[in-house]
This record gives C-alpha cells, sequence and structure tokens, in this order.
C-alpha cells in the first residue's frame, strides 16, 4: 500500500515538473515572439525611407473604390493663446462622388459648412448664406480649402490627384523621425518642409499606410500657429449611399461662378491661404493708421 502511494507521489511530481516545464518554455516563447515583432517592426522601419512610406501611401488612395472618416482640426495660435476646433466628415466614391462637411465652432453662432460632388455637379454651402455652384471639383476643395484650416485638401487630394497636388507630395527634406503608437495604430513619424517655409509631421500608418493625423507648423513675424489634424474611424471600400451625395441646404442656389473669375488652381489658392494669415496683422495696423488720421483730419477741419 505504501509502495503504491509513494509511486502515485512519485508520478505526480513528475507531471508538476513537466507542467511547470511547459509553462515556462511557453512563457518563453511567447516573450521571444513579441521581442522579434517588434525587432521586425523597427527594421522595417529603418529600412523603409520616408519618400517611399510617402509613395506608398500616396498610391493606397488612388486604388480605393471608396473612403471615409471623420475628424478634427485644432488650430492654437501662439499671440492670444487661441485654440479653434473644427470638426469634419469626409465621403468619396469612385470616380467623382465627394462629400466633405465641417462645423465652425469659433464663429459667434455655430455653423454648417460643406463642399460636395453629386457626380455631375460641384457645390459649396457656408452657412448659413452662401450657397453656389462650381465649375469644378477643383475649385470648390479650393473654395474650401483656406476656412476648412486646409482639412478639405488634405486627403481629397491624395484621393483624386488629378485636381492638385497632394501636401505630401509637396514635403521635401524628408525625415523618418521613427515609429510611434497613435490612438492605439503604430505609425511611422515624418517631418518634411514646404517651399514657403512651413513644416509638418505626418503620422502613417504602417498597417495600411493611411495617414492618421498631420501637424503643420507655420510661423509670421510676431506669432505662430499649429494646425493639428486628425482622422479617425477610417473606412475603405465600402458602399456609400447616393444619397449622401445631394446634400440641400435650408437656402436657394445663388449665382454660379464664372469660371474666367474664379480659375486659380488650387495650389495657388493653398498659397494665398497662408498669405491671409501674414497679411492679418498689416491690416490691423493699416485700419488704425486710417482712424488716426481721420481724426487728426477732424480735428484739423473743426
Amino acid at each position: 500500500m505504501q509502495s503504491r502511494i509513494s509511486e502515485t507521489g512519485t508520478v505526480k511530481t513528475i507531471e508538476r515538473t513537466l507542467w511547470a516545464k511547459f509553462c515556462w518554455r511557453s512563457v518563453v516563447s511567447l516573450l521571444a515572439l513579441a521581442l522579434s515583432s517588434l525587432l521586425a517592426a523597427n527594421g522595417q522601419a529603418q529600412e523603409l525611407k520616408p519618400e517611399t512610406i510617402l509613395k506608398q501611401a500616396a498610391a493606397r488612395y488612388t486604388k480605393y473604390s471608396s473612403y471615409q472618416d471623420v475628424g478634427v482640426v485644432i488650430t492654437s495660435r501662439s499671440k492670444d493663446r487661441g485654440i479653434e476646433e473644427k470638426p469634419f466628415k469626409l465621403y468619396f466614391s469612385r470616380p467623382n462622388r465627394f462629400r466633405f462637411e465641417w462645423l465652425d465652432y469659433y464663429l459667434p453662432n455655430e455653423r454648417t459648412n460643406v463642399v460636395w460632388c453629386d457626380g455631375q455637379n460641384t457645390y459649396t454651402y457656408f452657412g448659413p448664406d452662401r450657397f453656389e455652384k462650381k465649375a469644378s471639383i477643383e475649385l470648390g476643395v479650393a473654395a474650401a480649402t483656406g476656412i476648412s484650416s486646409g482639412a478639405a485638401a488634405t486627403i481629397p487630394t491624395l484621393l483624386m490627384p488629378e485636381i492638385a497636388d497632394s501636401l505630401l507630395h509637396d514635403l521635401t527634406n524628408l525625415e523618418l523621425l521613427g515609429v510611434e503608437t497613435f490612438e492605439g495604430e503604430l505609425c511611422y513619424r515624418i517631418k518634411g518642409a514646404y517651399s514657403d517655409g512651413d513644416t509638418s509631421e505626418v503620422w502613417i500608418s504602417q498597417r495600411d499606410f493611411l495617414v492618421r493625423k498631420l501637424i503643420t507648423y507655420t510661423s509670421f513675424d510676431d506669432y505662430s500657429t499649429v494646425e493639428e489634424e486628425i482622422h479617425r474611424d477610417i473606412k475603405i471600400n465600402q458602399p456609400i449611399a447616393k444619397d449622401m451625395f445631394d446634400f440641400k441646404p435650408p437656402i436657394p442656389l445663388g449665382t454660379a461662378d464664372n469660371p474666367k473669375a474664379f480659375s486659380q488652381p488650387l495650389a495657388t489658392h493653398l498659397w494665398f491661404r497662408k498669405l491671409s494669415y501674414a497679411m492679418r496683422p498689416l491690416l490691423v495696423a493699416w485700419t488704425g493708421a486710417i482712424l488716426v488720421g481721420l481724426v487728426f483730419l477732424f480735428k484739423k477741419l473743426f
């Protein structure tokens, strides 16, 4: 009897030992797998050049039959420490059905703004009282670019490269800053500069090469701005109802644009966007000088 008990105890001891070895080996294997995955990701980041990453990202967008996302542009200014937020939604169905809408919170009353193409005609609605027909998608996007803080052009020009070069295409002096996680997505972080002196950093997903975040730094004589554009809930190659591209503004259609009077390409409009920021301090100064001059003239006369 004692011999049987002894044998049973020995068997259980052996089983525990084998189980402990199995668990230990499993833990070691999992750790090794996680480490190798991390090293592989870092190795991939080292192998790919930033130019290659941007090219692959641009190529991905042109292949999708449809695209939709939601996001926000957060603009901060150093001069008055002001912060503006513009939430947006984007819908696109190839070849040319398109809709980009956003809200202006910084105005006295929240305003809805939309630029869209129903497949034939392009329109803009800048609430509450501007509803116009545009001669082309390019002019529609150009009209919306500045007042949307650039978001109306960032992804649409990647989806429709025929209307204008994308901001990613315009970046030079590229530098891969590394790989980091943004909202649960492992991303390449790339820094670059524009010809006008602005710099940008873009976060591109390692998994699907889609843009998740773009930060643009702009400097003026006496202040600077930082625009952070974030893209979330991205859906690709999923059906989008045609009604989505048939927005119904609450006002009647106004006068259509004259193509000759509004023929500036989107690239030119992007340049004027920065110029408008730079002119704001000058406009304030000019207005003050005119008022002082009028007061002086009034005193002279009377």
